[in-house]
């Protein structure tokens, strides 16, 4: 599944104009991301290592995920992608598909969506 994102990543750098400058030049990025949940059994921790590509409003990324709640390292693949959009210079909205996959568990999937105000 990472190979199939990572894939997909490149054939989005690939198919995008190479000569695209301004806020649509295509860009990678890294972004390893720490997500705790805190139980009444206490908390519950994924690390998220993302590889991703960003051009305009548009971003996907994609990496292994690991989990070490129960003393054992899990390693599992977890991919995102979503947009962001400026309503005003005071209002920014975004959307965001997400999934997650430990084996041999069943794929988790997630939708976020929110507003950036700013005072």
């Amino acid at each position: 599944m990472l190979s199939r994102c990572l894939a997909a990543i490149f054939v989005a750098a690939i198919a995008m104009p190479a000569h695209a400058t301004g806020p649509n030049k295509p860009e990678f990025y890294l972004n390893p991301e720490l997500n705790t949940t805190y139980t009444k059994s206490g908390p519950l921790s994924i690390l998220e290592t993302h590889f991703g590509l960003k051009s305009g409003p548009w971003y996907m990324q994609c990496g292994p995920a690991i989990n070490s709640n129960d003393g054992d390292r899990d390693v599992g693949f977890t991919g995102k992608a979503g947009f962001t959009s400026d309503i005003n210079e005071d209002l920014n909205v975004y959307t965001e598909v997400g999934v997650i996959k430990f084996s041999p568990l069943t794929p988790e999937y997630n939708l976020k969506l929110g507003a950036v105000i700013d005072f």
